[in-house]
């Protein structure tokens, strides 16, 4: 059972059918992924939606059969690695090594002088069971591969604590605006951590925005942002797309951006208030538009649908390309109850308007607002570990080959044998081997017709040449 479950041929196959449900996850809209987007996709094809659920296909990175694939992997690494370092199947082996016939001399005659070429070429003699000699090099390449096979635990412990401690929201900030790691603060949350607290408390702000465009198209934007963590420590970092700001287990990255504008409304008993920020989420030919809703003098609800321009545009103009290089702000601004449209005006900065009777609001200035994708994921350092660790192993397996040279009498008893493998390939000093191959031949006579380089069968119980 254990031989079974150890197999490179089950691994191939776990494998296999993983890249199967990595390319099914690209087909199948996924549920922490889309967000609103899947309900669409619930509400357009119900039929298709339900089964997908229930086979939890809308969630193949966090679903069971991702996680019983993922067991199943590990179990056959740790076994096939305990395997390994047992000390049965870490003895000189004679699987794969190729022979050929070297001459006809006495054994006796020739092997002390054989010791001597094996042992100028740096090969370390080990215990036999019929050859008369057998030697190996480059033993340590063995923890190597001990190391790869480790790495592809830590990776699957890594992918696992990412499953069950990984946050992604999206959040809205406007330059010169701040705002907490809360809840309510996140325009939306696709996924939030089985265990512990989402959300950290830390304060975000962006204090400006720099656009950079060339030939009307934009080649930089710059959001500088500042933090500060539970420690009450400032970090601040100059985020563009890739370089996200880094906080509280969070990072922040650039999305896209649009056009605010900020307002300034009586409150309840008459006072201003300062410093409402409305971010504009439509992109249409003329400016970013949307619409917000205001409580009335007597209680009814006033409707403001506002269209923010970094320049005055004309009637059936348009905005132009360098659209977040605002120069001349205008908001346009229709404030209507239901039939009743109360105003209809272009403003700029400082200007005021009654949007219904007896409420008047002023337009104080334009903003840029950024979109980040805030992601979460405590368990990214631990799949870096074992990427790193895969690296190392693979260079170390692969820079240190175990090489084994085995002498023996032939079976027909015409004289001697040479054998030698090299795994996993020949290693850079495949002409120094050859060169001890060729002195060995040498101090055993004269080769003759070599037999077959064909290797001996894979002997799976282990055994010594």
């Amino acid at each position: 059972m254990l031989r079974r479950l150890a197999s490179l041929k089950l691994a191939a196959w776990l494998m296999i059918v993983s890249i199967a449900l990595l390319v099914l996850a690209i087909v199948i809209p996924q549920r922490n992924f889309l967000g609103p987007v899947f309900d669409e996709f619930v509400a357009d094809y119900p039929g298709v939606a339900s089964l997908v659920s229930v086979l939890a296909l809308d969630r193949l990175f966090q679903g069971w059969a991702l996680w019983l694939i993922t067991g199943v992997l590990c179990l056959n690494v740790l076994v096939c690695t305990l395997n390994r370092l047992s000390p049965r199947r870490r003895r000189v082996s004679q699987s794969g090594m190729r022979w050929r016939h070297v001459g006809n001399v006495s054994p006796e005659a020739v092997v002390s002088a054989i010791s001597g070429v094996v042992d100028d070429a740096g090969f370390a003699r080990v215990e036999t069971g019929r050859a008369l000699l057998a030697a190996q090099r480059g033993v340590s390449g063995f923890w190597g591969s001990i190391v790869l096979h480790l790495s592809i635990l830590v990776i699957a412990v890594g992918g696992i604590a990412s499953a069950l401690l990984s946050f992604s929201g999206e959040m809205v900030i406007a330059d010169g605006q701040s705002l907490q790691d809360t809840r309510s603060s996140y325009l939306s949350v696709a996924e939030e951590p089985r265990f512990g607290s989402a959300y950290s408390g830390v304060t975000v702000s962006v204090d400006d925005v720099e656009f950079a465009y060339e030939a009307e198209t934009l080649v930089k934007a710059i959001a500088r942002m500042r933090a500060i963590d539970g420690a009450g420590r400032v970090i601040t970092k100059d985020v563009s797309v890739n370089h996200p700001l880094d906080v509280g287990g969070k990072s922040f990255l650039l999305m896209d951006s649009g056009l605010a504008a900020e307002l300034v409304l009586p409150g309840a008993a008459g006072e201003e208030i300062r410093g409402s920020i409305v971010n504009l989420g439509q992109k249409t030919s003329v400016g970013w538009q949307d619409s917000i809703e205001v409580a009335g003098p007597d209680g009814e609800t006033v409707v403001l649908e506002l269209i923010a321009m970094p320049v005055r545009v004309e009637s059936g103009g348009e905005m132009p390309a360098e659209e977040f290089l605002v120069t001349d702000p205008h908001l346009f601004l229709r404030s209507f109850d239901g039939d009743s449209i109360y105003a209809e005006r272009l403003l700029t900065p400082g200007e005021s308007v009654e949007i219904a009777p007896g409420l008047d609001l002023t337009f104080t200035g334009m903003r840029v607002w950024n979109r980040y994708l805030v992601r979460g994921d405590q368990g990214r350092w631990i799949t870096y570990v074992g990427f790193w660790l895969a690296v190392a192993g693979t260079i170390w397996r692969f820079a240190v080959p175990h090489r084994i040279v085995a002498v023996r009498e032939c079976r027909d008893g015409t004289g001697l044998e040479i054998g030698f493998r090299s795994y996993p390939w020949d290693g850079l000093a495949v002409n120094a081997d050859e060169d001890m191959l060729a002195r060995i031949a040498s101090v055993a006579g004269d080769p003759v017709i070599p037999h077959p380089t064909k290797p001996e069968p894979h002997d799976s119980k282990g055994g010594t040449p």
